[in-house]
Parts: structure tokens; C-alpha cells; sequence
């Protein structure tokens, strides 16, 4: 899409964002969600990773932040506390690009 998004899908977005088991669960939303897009492929990208290893040893993705179209930042405050990123990190990734996330490889 490159023009605005259809009436209503911002909503899509303000539920993503809220709390739940599957954002806890993937590690994704919390204020990182800036698209209905997102709502997709934040979860997808967590989800594929979780089969996945490196070494040997599983990973997991976290959705740190990401960057609307418009040029609009989210930022998921309880993943970049996780993480331990600084929230200034990801908005320099940002600038440049539409997502920013870790893969922490689990021991």
C-alpha cells in the first residue's frame, strides 16, 4: 500500500500493542506495532525462530521498535528493558531502517 490505510486499521495496531500472552509469548507489540503490517510479521518472524538454532542452541527474536511508513517510531519499552538495548540504539537503527530487533541465542 502507498497511499493512507483503510478507515480502521489503526485498530488493528492498538490491540497488538495492549498486553497479552501472545505478546509475552513472542516477545513482540508492547508499542513496537506502528502498522497492521506488524501485527503479522513481528509475530511470523518470532514464531520461525523459535525453530530455529545456531550452534546447536535455540534463539528467540525480540521486537525492539519499529518505523511506520510515515516515519513514526514505536518503541517496545518492556523488550528494550529485557534486552538491556538502549532505546537510543534502536532509534539510530530506525533511522535507516523499518525494524529493529534481537536474536538472542538461548542457552
Amino acid at each position: 500500500m502507498f497511499e493512507k490505510l483503510p478507515e480502521g486499521f489503526a485498530d488493528f495496531t492498538a490491540v497488538f500493542n495492549r498486553q497479552s500472552n501472545i505478546t509475552d509469548q513472542y516477545r513482540v507489540g508492547e508499542g513496537a506495532g506502528v502498522s497492521p503490517f506488524c501485527t503479522v510479521h513481528q509475530p511470523m518472524r518470532s514464531a520461525f525462530a523459535e525453530k530455529i538454532k545456531i550452534g546447536g542452541k535455540k534463539i528467540r527474536v525480540v521486537q525492539l521498535g519499529c518505523k511506520a511508513g510515515s516515519g513514526k517510531k514505536g518503541f517496545a519499552e518492556k523488550w528494550l528493558k529485557e534486552s538491556g538495548v538502549a532505546r537510543e540504539v534502536v532509534d539510530k537503527v530506525l533511522d535507516d531502517h523499518m525494524c529493529c530487533y534481537a536474536l538472542k541465542i538461548l542457552d
